[in-house]
């Protein structure tokens, strides 16, 4: 079988379907990946073909834009510029695709929908975060207060019915003109109802989260299916300089400010004096760091680590929120300490409170004195370290890796 798979976004977007195409591999199964040029090399690591879709300047330029990081332009900004990867994905997947491929495809890589139709090809759409199903049986929660009141307090019966004009309304201005557009050059007919209709038109919807983590609504098609969190192997060794610092003093809080957002908002020194405030060690997962680590007294700064050889040994984690870092958090049982306000982060953060695995904040609502109270709370207190234990028992990657595989074997028959 072959199997073409899809995705604009961050290396967030990208890491999953990565797993799945090597559980695939295994099989005997042949995989393909059509994305920007910024994730050739992070596919070709693996052994997969790769097909770029847009230029690698354009992708910095998005991911650098402070826009990215702004709770109140974040999400037009995303769906303005999300316009822009729908012809190179089309005709990535035109370039690779062969008569028996199956297209897998990031939920918002929508390009892909175009070109599975063009094509005659089925293909399955995969949603990562419980936020991008619009729940509304399990309202998610976001960086706006007033809607997440809405959201959690309106009568059951009103936001099943407005909740799809919200999101028709929120694609109508830029995400379906582009994608009716692109649909128009390429001699297909136009989208008159909405952007979950065409989802919907997918065969199957995997959902990489786990039912325990964001249970399945009543009104949801029979072909959305729940799998569970994917994480990559570690490749890679600790550096000298972090097992060294590991080594040599109680365990630290790691840092990580995430691939996702570049802001600057403090979050790093934020998190740093935070933790200072109780005594502990820190360990900062930089990402622009480069050359060895580098350890100041109680400080080491660090690029980023293979966080299953490096977290098991830290106290607690803080981070931005992205599933990413979260879920491996739960895998590995660390506490720990979101501060988001921004995509799935708020709604991330919120869930993994509920399971008493960590605790979260908004970026813009935490001032010292609060921040100090949660660091405490991940740090020290072993009701958190208790919650992520029970998350971490309920996680099987091995298992989670072969349902996912047998979906897409069958829906490929």
């Amino acid at each position: 079988m072959h199997f073409v798979f899809a995705t604009s976004g961050s290396f967030g977007d990208l890491g999953p379907l990565i797993v799945m195409a090597m559980g695939l591999r295994e099989k005997g199964h042949e995989c393909v990946f059509v994305a920007n040029e910024y994730h050739r090399a992070s596919v070709e690591k693996w052994g997969f073909p790769f097909e770029g879709a847009g230029d690698r300047e354009r992708y910095l330029a998005l991911f650098n834009d402070p826009r990215l990081a702004s709770r109140l332009k974040n999400l037009p900004f995303l769906l303005r510029e999300s316009v822009g990867d729908f012809r190179p994905i089309y005709d990535g997947i035109l370039r690779v695709a062969r008569a028996d491929s199956l297209i897998v495809y990031r939920c918002a890589a929508l390009g892909a929908t175009a070109a599975a139709e063009k094509l005659g090809l089925r293909s399955v759409s995969v949603v990562i975060t419980p936020i991008e199903m619009c729940p509304i049986e399990h309202p998610p929660t976001t960086s706006s207060g007033l809607a997440n009141f809405l959201m959690h307090r309106t009568p059951m019966w009103i936001t099943r019915r407005t909740t799809p004009i919200a999101e028709h309304l929120a694609t109508l201005y830029h995400i379906l003109p582009g994608l009716n557009r692109l649909r128009k050059e390429v001699g297909l007919p136009p989208i008159r109802r909405g952007i979950r209709d065409e989802v919907r038109k997918s065969s199957a919807i995997m959902l990489l989260f786990p039912e325990w983590f964001m249970p399945r609504e009543s009104y949801w098609r029979e072909n959305t299916r729940h799998s569970g969190f994917m994480f990559l192997p570690d490749t890679g060794e600790v550096d000298p300089g972090v097992e060294a610092f590991l080594a040599s003093g109680s365990p630290p809080v790691a840092i990580s400010a995430g691939s996702a957002v570049r802001a600057d908002d403090g979050f790093v020194p934020r998190m740093i004096a935070a933790a200072r405030a109780h005594g502990e060690r820190v360990l900062v997962l930089d990402f622009s760091h480069d050359g060895p680590a580098k350890v100041d007294g109680a400080i080491c700064v660090t690029r980023p680590q293979p966080v299953g050889k490096v977290l098991p040994h830290c106290a607690a984690v803080a981070h931005r929120g992205g599933i990413g870092m979260m879920a491996s958090c739960l895998r590995l049982a660390v506490p720990q300490l979101i501060m988001g306000q921004v995509m799935d982060h708020p709604d991330n953060g919120s869930r993994v409170e509920k399971l008493d695995a960590g605790r979260w904040c908004l970026t813009f609502a935490a001032d010292a004195r609060r921040l100090k109270s949660l660091m405490g709370d991940v740090a020290r207190d072993p009701r958190y370290k208790q919650g992520a234990q029970a998350a971490s028992a309920r996680i099987d990657p091995a298992a989670t890796v072969s349902q996912a595989v047998e979906t897409l074997e069958n829906v490929a028959r």
